[in-house]
C-alpha cells in the first residue's frame, strides 16, 4: 500500500507522531503547521476563547514549520519546545 493524505479532526490531549512521513495541520483562520520526519507533537489545548482560536501545542521532538495568522483580537497561538516557547498573539504575525 502506498503512501497517502489522511485527514482527521484533532482534538486537545491528541498526539501526533510523524515516523518516516510528514504531516500538514491546518487550524482555523488559515494558520498551517508543517511536521517534518521523526517528530512528536502534542495538542494541549485547542478550544475557542472569547470566540478567537486558542491553540497551545508542545513540539515533543523533531522540526515543526509554522504559518500562523492571528486575524481577530483575543487569538493566541502557542507552540513549546525542550528548549523555548513560541507565542503569537493578535495583531502579530
Amino acid at each position: 500500500m502506498g503512501k497517502g493524505r489522511n485527514r482527521c479532526a484533532v482534538e486537545s490531549g491528541f498526539n501526533l507522531v510523524t515516523g518516516d512521513g510528514r504531516a500538514e495541520i491546518e487550524f482555523e483562520v488559515n494558520s498551517t503547521a508543517y511536521l517534518a520526519p521523526n517528530a512528536v507533537l502534542m495538542f494541549d489545548t485547542l478550544t475557542p476563547t472569547d470566540s478567537a482560536p486558542h491553540s497551545v501545542l508542545k513540539l515533543l521532538s523533531g522540526s515543526l514549520t509554522l504559518h500562523v495568522k492571528t486575524l481577530f483580537p483575543s487569538r493566541d497561538f502557542q507552540v513549546s519546545t525542550p528548549n523555548d516557547l513560541i507565542r503569537l498573539t493578535y495583531p502579530k504575525k
